[in-house]
């Protein structure tokens, strides 16, 4: 074995060791007893617990057979060669990082697909790149969730890969805690790592300004948002760039400014240039939340009509339009086909069965109490939903004392 080789087999065999000990509590996965194994329903003595400890101190002056009889307890074994795999493909992978940096979907997806095929799940090193790349190509085509323990995994054995491939691992994984895990706390880990381990990168540089926003003040970092925003149009990165429009809106409405021109320039940017139609689905999605917010209903129902009527959708848009038509007593439309975001909270269901159904007026008002005692701070657009129909409710049908006390409250959540 080559001396890189053994290094990061010690760092990976405790990596096993402690994430099967950690999950399955199995004894010989114990950090005393990891030197053991069972074969014949007989206990066999691969290394003493002094030996392992040897192994992850100096791994150079460990055997090679005892890396492989341990590798032996994850079914995985060692083949020369396979922890060059990168090194001898980096043409692709610098495609693949160019697809990445461009949010280019589909190239990342074929490109992972070409690296993946060599790939072997029982071979060591080999394994580990095949995690990553499926999840990659996962994530960005498919927007899979990935789950925790894989991230904490990948987090862990980063060391394994190449600058281009780490960025787009600490990319994946930030993302991957701030949308779906909404972890912000683990966020800011992720990018600790990234400055440990001195890696720059456009992405990385939106993944950042995206962290201090949300946890310091757009204000501060207005500057920031303009330059990153003029260096991505420069360098025609049109896909990248929605991220910091999307910050550059929200600094507006800070600031309680007009937000017509940053309106005007992207949709002209999506009208004349090459952006991806998943960008411009999600534009479209946050244009219809912005004018619900606005109290625009009309053009709520204008956008989605004019986009949606028969399609697969978010479940918030679906929500947002009935709102719309519900307050303008606007004949909403029967959707045949609504995709329900999969993990979806009861919430939004329920809320899709109340305007999809013409209840009584006392199972209503029992489905309003029941959506009010879930308004939270973290939704503000699915509380101004419930609200809107409380003040609807009020409207037409006014119960005194009690309900006045609930709408205050409601508005103080808000």
């Amino acid at each position: 074995m080559l001396i890189i080789e053994k290094e990061h087999l010690s760092k990976l065999l405790e990596i096993y060791r402690a994430e099967t000990y950690a999950k399955d509590g199995d004894a010989l996965f114990s950090k005393t007893k990891f030197g053991f194994t069972m074969h014949n329903a007989n206990l066999v003595t691969i290394c003493s617990f002094h030996t392992y400890q040897k192994l992850l101190e100096t791994p150079l002056a460990i055997k090679d057979k005892v890396y492989l009889q341990l590798l032996d307890k994850f079914d995985l074994r060692y083949e020369e060669g396979a922890s060059d795999y990168f090194s001898k493909h980096m043409e692709t992978v610098h495609a693949l990082y160019h697809a990445f940096l461009y949010l280019d979907y589909e190239g990342v997806y074929h490109l992972c697909e070409a690296l993946l095929k060599p790939l072997s799940s029982d071979i060591v090193f080999e394994n580990e790149y095949r995690l990553l790349l499926e999840a990659v190509q996962d994530f960005h085509h498919m927007s899979e969730k990935i789950d925790i323990d894989i991230l904490e995994h990948f987090l862990h054995v980063s060391f394994l890969f190449p600058d281009e491939l780490q960025i787009m691992l600490y990319d994946l994984c930030f993302r991957s805690y701030y949308k779906y895990h909404l972890d912000m706390k683990a966020c800011g880990k992720v990018l600790e790592e990234v400055q440990r381990q001195n890696l720059t990168s456009l992405v990385l540089d939106i993944d950042l300004l995206i962290y201090d926003v949300y946890t310091v003040s757009i204000p501060k970092h207005i500057y920031q948002i303009n330059a990153l925003l003029d260096d991505l149009l420069k360098n025609e990165n049109y896909n990248r760039s929605f991220d910091v429009y999307v910050m550059k809106l929200n600094y507006v409405h800070e600031n309680n400014e007009d937000d017509s021109e940053i309106y005007q320039e992207v949709e002209q940017m999506i009208k004349t240039k090459p952006v991806h139609p998943k960008k411009k689905f999600a534009w479209l999605i946050n244009t219809i939340i912005h004018s619900f917010d606005h109290k625009e209903y009309d053009k709520v129902i204008q956008l989605f009509e004019g986009n949606f009527l028969q399609t697969k959708v978010p479940i918030i848009a679906v929500l947002l339009y009935y709102s719309a038509s519900n307050i303008t007593k606007h004949p909403f439309q029967i959707i045949s086909q609504c995709a329900i975001m999969e993990n979806a909270s009861l919430l939004y269901v329920d809320l899709k069965t109340y305007f999809e159904y013409d209840l009584p007026i006392y199972q209503r008002e029992r489905r309003l109490f029941s959506f009010f005692k879930e308004i939270s701070y973290d939704n503000s657009i699915l509380n101004q939903i419930i609200y809107n129909e409380f003040a609807l409710y009020y409207k037409q049908f006014s119960k005194g004392t009690l309900l006045r006390f609930i709408e205050e409250i409601i508005k103080r959540k808000l």
